[in-house]
């Protein structure tokens, strides 16, 4: 191909790059709705829009009925209801994957503020690995508008820091307007602002004082500073313009207080988007293991810098370092920012080294298209590979809302109150508002310390549960049996307590209901469980991969109950690699040691150290009196996990029996 032509090619796909980058990134994450705050949004909407006015008590939840509510979501609230209401589940989805396509350009934008546009294709390749490592945190809640106010903030600035000029500085006072109506993180706005205003000023105090190191490619006049500090107020006004006024200032401390890891143990320790995101990546939770080499980049990119280091994009760096050490809920602020940040970094060094080198052909392929258009191709291959198949995004994701339940409740004659799971009260809210009102849900922190406290004694202590009931008449239990294991002791004490009957399960739900109401369902029979498998296979039959995990979830609660016999009848042949183990379980429990034992070193020769199956193995070898195989095997389970409860409950078992 000719020069030319080749030129025409390589400028015409340097234009389409920001279609690119915006398509990578509402690909990305376009899945099913899978959170669960999303309901208790819709609610709040669906009341606002109801009540023509503005919920300053909580008018929902059993445990906080009444208690003062800051609700300075409202505007998220009433624009999702009304996506919801026209669209439904695939409504919010698009909504979300259009204004994350949206935070990506003003991302892109606010990089090349800085930067020649020569190096776009490696900005849109930084930009698009960062998506890929983010995503898993993109839901359809308030976070979304925050992106993107998060991005025309840091482009406005970018662009002030340039120029100096007042447009389109102005215009953030009317952003942070939206900000500070749509999510308690709009304080995000004025803490961005004053990164860029402090760190100007220490630019410009450098500059006078012949300091070394932060000289600034464009040094703002001290006018120009000025006129930053009055667009600042103006902002900072703008955060009081809520229906809430001062009130809706202190909501951001407060939620900072609840994921303090230190402070706020309780709340961060028991909500897992809050837990810090080195314990998540001890737990196993890969893409937060992503977060640690973003943030060498972004730290390292200043080293090339040292001649002209920003303070501002400094400070900004180091503010949203903090937050995200604090919870892992707040990577994804962390990498909005290290996304330009880090680009800016980067370009500027390799345009200084250009001007003095003459560049290889390795370095010019950071100005090729090709560049962005392969490592595009290459993580969206990765994101087919790894994606969930969880069925159509017009559906909401599998086993996250108790629907069936909801719908038995909705049809009693009366409501009340219930108990639930904290990720089960938004829909509950949803769905069955005002005749019944769940003692909890996602809001926790309108919630005190000793109410989550008390709830959680519940849970982990199922014989507290009398007493909780009788402060709160409960005339309803629904409980989780698929998404968490928390629960799963209170569901084997509610199924043996004379007075509560299970009045609905599939598997991934049940539903408790007062022994006077209505008679207990038989999971010892057959025709029981028959009828719950037919049930299953109708309801996701365009789906075998979710009908399958369906039916391992009701095999695992059969297993919980007490009903060996027939969760091993529906494990036997199911092809999922987790059925193994459990159906191992069945074995042992029912006293065939041998097939236990069979299948348990089956799945160990295939996976290596599967700690429940080391676990059994030491069991079955405790049942046999071989006491040092028992040791030897949890011995083996405690270095791979020291904390492993069912191997320190097993040694502690072991203790003052003889070893050899």
């Amino acid at each position: 191909m000719p020069d030319s032509e080749t030129s025409r090619l390589n400028v015409l796909l340097g234009k389409s790059l920001p279609a690119v980058l915006c398509g990578f990134a509402f690909l990305s994450v376009c899945f099913p709705v899978t959170n669960t705050d999303i309901w208790w949004h819709l609610a709040a909407g669906r009341w606002i829009l109801e009540q023509g006015a503005f919920p300053d008590i909580d008018p929902f939840a059993a445990g906080t009925l009444g208690r003062e509510w800051i609700d300075v979501h409202w505007l998220f609230q009433v624009i999702a209801y009304a996506v919801h209401s026209a669209g439904g589940p695939l409504g919010l989805v698009l909504i979300k994957c259009l204004l994350f396509a949206a935070a990506a350009f003003f991302l892109l934008k606010a990089a090349e503020v800085s930067t020649a546009s020569r190096f776009r294709p490696l900005i849109v390749a930084w930009l698009c690995l960062l998506m890929v490592a983010g995503q898993s945190w993109v839901f359809a809640r308030p976070i979304v508008f925050s992106l993107v106010f998060i991005g025309v903030f840091l482009w406005v600035l970018e662009r002030f820091k340039k120029d100096g000029r007042l447009f389109p500085l102005i215009l953030l006072p009317l952003i942070q307007l939206l900000w500070s109506n749509t999510q308690a993180l709009s304080v995000l706005g004025p803490v961005i602002f004053l990164c860029y205003m402090v760190g100007e000023g220490l630019s410009h105090l450098a500059v006078r004082m012949r300091i070394h190191g932060f000289e600034a490619e464009h040094n703002l006049p001290a006018t120009a500073l000025a006129r930053l500090l009055r667009v600042f107020a103006l902002v900072g006004i703008a955060c009081l313009l809520t229906p809430y006024g001062l009130s809706a200032l202190g909501l951001p401390f407060k939620l900072l207080g609840r994921i303090d890891p230190v402070y706020g143990q309780l709340f961060s320790q028991n909500v897992s988007e809050n837990l810090p995101p080195w314990i998540l990546e001890r737990a196993g939770a890969h893409p937060v293991g992503y977060f640690k080499w973003i943030a060498v980049a972004t730290f390292a990119s200043f080293l090339l810098q040292l001649k002209r280091i920003s303070p501002s994009r400094l400070l900004l760096t180091g503010a949203a370092f903090f937050l995200a050490l604090l919870a892992n809920r707040n990577v994804l602020l962390f990498y909005q920012v290290a996304g330009p940040v880090t680009m800016i970094n980067v370009c500027a060094a390799a345009a200084e080294r250009f001007k003095t080198r003459r560049p290889r052909f390795s370095a010019r392929a950071l100005e090729s298209p090709l560049l962005a258009i392969a490592v595009v191709g290459a993580l969206g291959l990765q994101l087919g590979i790894t994606a969930k198949h969880d069925g159509s995004v017009a559906r909401v994701s599998p086993f996250t809302t108790p629907k069936e339940s909801a719908e038995i409740l909705r049809k009693q004659p009366e409501g009340g109150r219930l108990f639930n799971s904290v990720r089960y009260g938004g829909y509950l809210i949803w769905a069955l508002h005002p005749g019944w009102q769940p003692i909890i849900d996602g809001r926790l922190v309108i919630r005190s310390a000793k109410q989550f406290s008390d709830y959680l004694r519940v849970v982990d202590q199922p014989e507290r549960f009398s007493a909780y009931h009788h402060n709160y008449r409960f005339r309803a239990v629904i409980l989780p049996a698929a998404t968490t294991d928390r629960y799963r002791k209170l569901i084997r004490h509610l199924y043996n307590d004379p007075e509560w009957s299970l009045a609905y399960t599939d598997g991934t739900q049940v539903l408790f209901l007062p022994k006077e109401s209505t008679a207990s369902i038989d999971l010892s029979s057959k025709k029981t469980v028959d009828e719950i498998l037919t049930q299953l296979d109708a309801r996701y039959e365009s789906n075998p991969r979710v009908t399958r995990r369906a039916v391992y979830h009701l095999g695992s609660l059969l297993f919980l109950l007490g009903h060996y016999q027939r969760a091993e009848a529906i494990l036997s042949g199911l092809l999922l690699p987790e059925a193994r183990p459990l159906l191992a379980r069945c074995h042992y429990h029912r006293g065939q040691l041998a097939e236990a034992r069979a299948l348990s070193l089956e799945v160990l020769a295939e996976t290596g150290d599967a700690i429940d199956s080391l676990n059994l193995l030491a069991l079955i070898a405790l049942e046999e009196a071989n006491f040092a195989r028992a040791l030897e095997l949890i011995e083996k389970v405690l270095r791979l996990d020291p904390h492993n409860p069912e191997a320190r409950q097993i040694l502690e078992g072991m203790h003052g029996r003889p070893t050899p």
